[in-house]
């Protein structure tokens, strides 16, 4: 009787520590997730940067023209 009582003992010890293990494997897996999601939006954060970027490259000399004919007295002050 004590053996098996005993032996109960050990699987509900067993059991909890199984429960356990499981719950931070969850925690675990949940936290990947999380991580990969992250991941791909910084990802597509430094993508649109760069493509922010590009465009920024291409577009400064029509801002400057733009400037040039906002300000056609200074321009002309500096042709002089």
């Amino acid at each position: 009787m004590l053996v098996a009582l005993h032996s109960s003992s050990i699987l509900t010890t067993h059991h909890l520590q199984v429960h356990e293990l499981k719950k931070k494997q969850e925690a675990q897996q949940q936290l990947l997730r999380q991580k990969q999601k992250s991941d791909e939006a910084a990802k597509r954060l430094q993508e649109d940067i760069q493509r922010i970027k590009s465009q920024k490259v291409f577009s400064r000399p029509n801002v400057f023209e733009c400037d040039l004919s906002f300000f056609p007295d200074i321009y002309s002050f500096h042709s002089m």
